[in-house]
């Protein structure tokens, strides 16, 4: 998947014989696109040069209209997903979240889709950090299901996200479901978690004078 503003810039586009950018932004409103059968797959790549010359409104206009057309699931997942790290970038919150929804709600993405994982992963961290914290406790627990099922139980990420969950559990003064997730993240064995987890847990019961 493209990255942002990291690539071939046009300069070497040309070098090795590659449309640059002005060339690839002409084929935005040239009939071409709505023609030809690999149109997405064109749209994404002006998308990518676009991002490249840092031109965010292009290629969210080109991610837009990649949507609006045909393509299986898992494709229409990672449209999506591009979009929502243009957005992340311009720290439009509201956007990202709206985007993530849309890979949520595509119909046959394979629960093994990276698309799928990383859109939890961002909706968690954002809800969390806008303090909407039962959004951030579903999309947590999704993340960990899906990398526990199709992934590794035994992934960092399982570890830390658990702890995460835990801590919005103290929040939410829910003490036994906090428990019981330090608990399984002391299972998990992972160091640098655990430690937090003791620290919190021998604060709590100095507090609560057990």
């Amino acid at each position: 998947m493209p990255h942002g503003a990291i690539g071939t810039p046009s300069r070497e586009n040309e070098l090795l014989g590659l449309p640059n950018f002005e060339q690839m932004q002409s084929l935005i409103d040239q009939s071409l696109i709505k023609k030809n059968p690999w149109n997405n797959n064109l749209l994404r790549g002006i998308a990518w040069t676009a991002a490249q010359e840092n031109d965010k409104e292009t290629t969210i206009q080109c991610l837009q209209e990649a949507l609006l057309r045909s393509c299986d699931d898992d494709l229409r997942a990672a449209i999506c997903m591009q979009l929502a790290l243009i957005y992340l970038k311009q720290e439009n919150w509201r956007a990202v979240l709206e985007t993530c929804e849309k890979i949520f709600n595509v119909p046959k993405v394979s629960e093994k889709s990276p698309m799928l994982l990383s859109a939890h992963d961002i909706s968690a961290s954002l809800y969390q950090q806008f303090k909407d914290n039962c959004n951030a406790l579903v999309h947590y627990k999704r993340a960990v299901e899906l990398r526990c099922q199709h992934h590794s139980s035994h992934d960092p990420k399982v570890s830390a996200d658990k702890m995460r969950i835990a801590l919005i559990f103290l929040e939410l003064k829910d003490m036994d479901a906090a428990f019981k997730i330090f608990g399984e993240v002391i299972e998990l064995g992972h160091s640098k978690d655990t430690r937090v987890v003791y620290e919190r847990m021998g604060l709590i019961y100095l507090l609560r004078g057990d």
